[in-house]
């Protein structure tokens, strides 16, 4: 995430850094929602063999109803909500304001919170998931046998 707001941004000549400390805070809690939105959806599909390509697929309706591309007031309410739970919504807004435009915190500060909250969700939603999963017979000893 830093690599590309930083060497990207300025080689591809978009403005890069503008907020510095922002854009690490921005880049710590969009990592941290993406992660927990990946291991949401492993652990929801029950295997890590179909999370890549179904985050793939997923991946460019995502950036369209972002609002990145595309006004959000030309997309029908249910996409719009179906947006709000995708961490690339509130995350290209912060990325793009904190590190092209400069912004302030507080002018991010919403979608910092948005963020936060879909971190925990979906981080929630994977501790909940792991802790109803079967652990296989081989392995549910195993714990107690290197204690």
């Amino acid at each position: 995430m830093l690599y590309i707001e930083g060497f990207g941004f300025r080689f591809g000549d978009y403005g890069a850094f503008g907020n510095p400390e922002a854009v690490i805070l921005v880049s710590a809690l969009f990592s941290a929602a993406v992660t927990a939105f990946g291991l949401a959806v492993v652990t929801l599909l029950g295997s890590n063999a179909w999370a890549a390509p179904v985050t793939v697929i997923i991946s460019a309706p995502a950036l369209f109803i972002s609002g990145a591309v595309w006004p959000l007031e030309n997309l029908h309410w249910a996409a719009i909500a179906v947006s709000q739970l995708i961490p690339t919504t509130p995350g290209i807004f912060a990325s793009a304001a904190a590190a092209q435009d400069g912004a302030e915190l507080q002018d991010i500060l919403p979608a910092l919170l948005h963020l936060l909250l879909l971190t925990g969700f979906y981080g929630l939603c994977y501790v909940l998931r792991i802790a109803s999963m079967k652990r296989p017979e081989a392995l549910q000893g195993a714990a107690e046998d290197v204690v």
